[in-house]
């Protein structure tokens, strides 16, 4: 990573898909994001599976601008969300970050976790120069699991029962991948 740090609070355009950083978004994207986050199909993977009033969600919005660590982004196609990506726990000292991700859940039928994937890799590793991407992911949420390895991410490790919902305790599974293994990856996919 270069002495200059990368402004994460602007826009970017990566191979089709627009990155609307959360602290520009207009009241329409506003409202659009906080219907997906709450959403019964999103919020049952996350660790915080509570449902957020509308109030809660803006003032979470009208601070991403003091952000330093955390940077989130609505991902369009064509004027369309198709879902959120964000990195989260930036250390640009160790060059790491912790990704998030939902699609929308309107488009289910639309396969667009590759396209999600592919653009939070892109921001991390192109544009931001890290070297490292983490992440953790309910272990009974194996679609994400198969999606995460299928784009290169490999286990580092589980949070046994770390997660309850309802009267169930669920694991954490933690995941990562390196730049260099990204791009790899990336390289052997083109071919």
């Amino acid at each position: 990573m270069g002495d200059e740090l990368i402004n994460l609070h602007q826009d970017f355009q990566l191979d089709g898909i627009f990155l609307k950083t959360f602290s520009s978004l207009e009241h329409n994207d506003i409202v659009k994001v906080w219907q997906m986050r709450n959403h019964p199909d999103i919020t049952k993977w996350m660790n915080n599976n509570e449902i957020f009033s509308f109030d809660e969600h803006l003032e979470f919005i009208l601070s991403q601008n003091k952000q330093h660590a955390n940077f989130n982004y609505l991902a369009k196609i064509d004027g369309i969300a198709i879902g959120v990506i964000s990195l989260h726990n930036i250390s640009f000292k160790n060059e790491m970050a912790w990704l998030g991700i939902y699609k929308n859940p309107e488009l289910a039928n639309i396969p667009l976790g590759k396209i999600l994937l592919k653009s939070i890799c892109q921001l991390a590793f192109n544009e931001v120069q890290l070297h490292t991407l983490k992440l953790e992911v309910i272990s009974t949420n194996l679609k994400a699991i198969n999606a995460y390895r299928s784009a290169g991410f490999v286990q580092e490790g589980i949070k046994r029962e770390s997660l309850k919902q309802g009267n169930k305790y669920l694991d954490m599974i933690f995941m990562g991948i390196l730049a260099k293994e990204w791009k790899v990856h990336e390289y052997a996919r083109k071919k």
